[in-house]
């Protein structure tokens, strides 16, 4: 073969220098580590791969090129969230806000001096603290009581302003009260879809409550003027007794005059007597009030809770979205099938089940509670009451030790001067009893006429017709950020499901071998070979150089002379890449010769246009030489073998002796040797042909091989003692390689373009026209 007649080659042979040259500064500042630190004992681990180092989790770089390749999916979920953040938008009712204030008197009693009778301070409007008259507003027979008032006054005008349907979604969370600072302001706000039954309900409940603390009130003197009945009936039933017995005793004993001395201790006896009585009769009805107190107390259970804060239930959002998603799907699905297709049927029945759910599912659900208010008042009544008998044993006590002495001291007197002192002081003690009786049931009445509720309503509501929800801007702004997460979740679980090799690291995981190089994906059917580009530069040239340049770093011991390129499953690109790194290197001054050992498929005399005629098969049969069967190619230093004919029994005839004869003879010819073999699972040629070479490429296609085939074909070669030097990773998205884009490239190739002369041009036209005349085997 005349190598020198390739128009291709110059005469000073500057060109090869210059890509040798060129070679080097790119290994040099290739972010790639070199071959021979690849092979360094530290980074192959005790399987005798290559050890990848795993990193903790992904980094920003990852993320991005996980939304470059699932940006339909990402923009899918944004669409969806977005077009459901508008439904909800569309479908959301305006609610309207209404507010009135009302004025809390914290302290409202009866102006009744209750001293002198302690039993009524049963009945008396103790202090109310502002918490409780708080809990007292926003209690259930308030609100039902505002309800009726307004629905019933509406009736009676002939308007809407509460129906029942309305009525009903009032009484979830759309009532709230609240103290305004820390004045006896409390404010009483309403939610509806109507503005007028907003306020009208505001009102109401503020009407309903002064209605309600006034009834109490009255309810409370009345109470107490009704006690004040039955102790006058009781007092003059008493009267009367002392005044019978003291008439009789005036006729029995003829009238009888006491001294000074008996008097004065009569009349203390009698009145230290009466205060026992009296006493005894406050500790009855105090002990009274108090069961009956803790009778009410023990009906409303310790544990028992009132819910204070109600919402939405979250449930109702989840499966109308979900029905919403469905109903799309439906009409996704009713474009290509039928109404009748059991794909719509399906759907059709998901509806229906999400529907029913939605139906059964309660519209509300509490999210707060707290102990039963009316527990407070109660447990602060019983206390009350019980310091009171406490206290009353007490006085009872002191009044049995002085009544103890000054009866020791009456009995010194004759017994009759006593009798008559003692009934005269009962007399006397009845008598200022009923007067005082008398005196207090008049005040109670008047009391009761007076009466006032707890509050006043200071500012009342009027009609807002400016809607205070929903938030429409936050809808959707919350809509947007749903979407960005529920976007980035879906990619990102749908990149860890699909099975495929994206980037250089997924290569490196899969395969466990050293990335040697990316290949570029040209979309030009003319640029996608370097036999028909020729020594024109491009990221496809540059690429194959820097492979060629990490496979002269793979050597250690001796030079790689002679090494197969495979994959784990056909359609890789695995011919096409030998075929250009067999070009590279050939433009790169060595004598190269590309072996097509596929003998199942041959594609190297498709790729060159060379004849099948006379092949390695034709070696083997002895029925050509192999100098005859080597062709020429317009590549300077480069020649083909094609496969020849198939045989019936590829891997009988490639573990022939004639085969490996073959194959040490083409190696002792050529500086370098690219053979061609097939796909390594489910076939073992690869396997024996590496057997006899320096080393092997496994080739992995980009967004194409599955990372399952990759390793289990890196497990292969490696459990049969193969020297796998690396991986290449091919048809790489331009985005992704480390050349950048084409056209970025181009502009950094315009100086190699200026500085070819005008005879390399003139020999790069003349290649062209020679591969466009060369036999293209049928």
């Amino acid at each position: 073969m005349n190598q020198s007649s390739h128009p291709l080659e110059t005469s000073n042979g500057s060109s090869a220098h210059g890509e040798t040259a060129f070679i080097e500064r790119r290994a040099a500042s290739n972010n790639m580590s070199p071959a021979g630190e690849w092979r360094d004992a530290s980074a192959i681990n005790a399987s005798g791969r290559y050890a990848v180092e795993e990193s903790g989790g992904l980094d920003l770089s990852q993320i991005l090129g996980i939304g470059r390749r699932r940006w339909k999916i990402m923009l899918a979920a944004m669409i969806v969230c977005i077009a459901a953040s508008a439904y909800v938008v569309s479908r959301s009712k305006p609610v309207y806000q209404a507010q009135a204030t009302l004025e809390m008197n914290l302290s409202n009693r009866s102006q009744v001096d209750t001293s002198a009778f302690p039993g009524l301070a049963a009945f008396d409007s103790q202090t109310r603290g502002l918490y409780t008259q708080l809990e007292l507003l926003k209690g259930p027979k308030v609100r039902a009581a505002a309800y009726d008032a307004v629905y019933t006054e509406g009736k009676k005008k002939g308007m809407k302003i509460l129906t029942p349907d309305l009525r009903a979604r009032l009484r979830g969370e759309s009532v709230f009260a609240d103290q305004r600072g820390n004045s006896n302001l409390v404010d009483v706000q309403v939610r509806a879809l109507d503005p007028e039954a907003a306020a009208a309900l505001a009102n109401a409940i503020c009407l309903a409550y002064q209605e309600t603390s006034q009834e109490k009130n009255e309810q409370n003197s009345a109470g107490a003027i009704q006690y004040v009945k039955n102790q006058i009936a009781d007092v003059g039933n008493r009267l009367e007794n002392a005044q019978n017995n003291l008439s009789r005793f005036k006729k029995l004993h003829g009238g009888v005059s006491l001294s000074d001395a008996g008097s004065a201790l009569t009349s203390s006896l009698g009145a230290k007597k009466a205060a026992l009585e009296q006493a005894q009769t406050q500790r009855a009805a105090s002990i009274a009030q108090l069961q009956d107190q803790q009778s009410q107390l023990n009906r409303i259970p310790a544990n028992q809770l009132v819910p204070t804060g109600i919402q939405q239930n979250p449930a109702i959002g989840t499966l109308q979205s979900q029905l919403t998603q469905k109903i799309i799907e439906r009409s996704t699905l009713l474009n290509e099938y039928q109404p009748t297709s059991y794909k719509v049927k399906a759907i059709d029945a998901d509806i229906a089940s999400l529907r029913l759910e939605l139906s059964r599912q309660k519209k509300t659900e509490v999210t707060s509670f707290q102990p039963d208010p009316r527990r407070a008042p109660l447990m602060q009544s019983v206390a009350t009451l019980q310091s009171q008998v406490l206290a009353t044993d007490a006085t009872i006590s002191e009044l049995n030790q002085q009544i103890v002495g000054t009866q020791a001291k009456v009995n010194q007197l004759p017994d009759q001067e006593f009798r008559y002192a003692q009934l005269e002081g009962e007399v006397d003690l009845q008598s200022g009893i009923a007067k005082q009786l008398a005196l207090s049931q008049q005040n109670l009445i008047l009391a009761q006429k007076s009466q006032t509720p707890d509050a006043t309503l200071a500012f009342p509501a009027s009609v807002n017709y400016g809607p205070v929800a929903p938030d429409k801007r936050r809808i959707v702004l919350t809509g947007i950020i749903m979407g960005l997460l529920t976007a980035l979740a879906l990619a990102m679980l749908v990149d860890a499901l699909d099975n495929r090799i994206y980037t250089e690291d997924d290569a490196q995981r899969a395969t466990h071998l050293p990335l040697l190089a990316q290949i570029p994906f040209i979309k030009k059917a003319d640029q996608q070979s370097l036999y028909l580009t020729g020594n024109r530069v491009s990221p496809l040239l540059e690429s194959n150089r820097m492979l060629r340049a990490n496979i002269s770093f793979c050597a250690t011991d001796r030079p790689v002379k002679a090494l197969v390129v495979t994959s784990s499953v056909p359609h890789e690109g695995k011919s096409s890449s030998a075929l250009n790194l067999a070009v590279a290197a050939a433009l790169g001054g060595e004598n190269v010769i590309l072996i097509d050992l596929d003998l199942r498929r041959p594609t190297q005399h498709v790729l060159t246009g060379l004849p099948n005629t006379a092949g390695f098969t034709n070696i083997i049969a002895g029925q050509v030489s192999v100098a005859s069967a080597l062709q020429d190619t317009p590549i300077p230093n480069l020649r083909v073998l094609t496969s020849g004919p198939t045989p019936p029994n590829p891997y009988r005839m490639l573990n022939s002796q004639a085969a490996k004869a073959t194959i040490e003879k083409l190696v002792s010819m050529a500086d370098f040797v690219v053979i061609d073999t097939p796909p390594v699972l489910g076939l073992a040629d690869a396997r024996l042909i590496s057997s006899l070479v320096d080393g092997t490429l496994m080739v992995v296609s980009c967004q194409e091989t599955g990372r399952r085939e990759a390793s289990r074909a890196a497990e292969m070669m490696a459990s049969a003692n193969q020297e796998v030097l690396g991986a290449i990773l091919t048809k790489v998205p331009n985005s992704a390689t480390a050349y950048g884009s084409y056209h970025t490239y181009h502009r950094y190739g315009r100086y190699f373009d200026e500085s070819q002369s005008t005879a390399e041009k003139m020999d790069e036209a003349a290649l062209a026209g020679k591969l466009d005349a060369a036999p293209r085997d049928k």
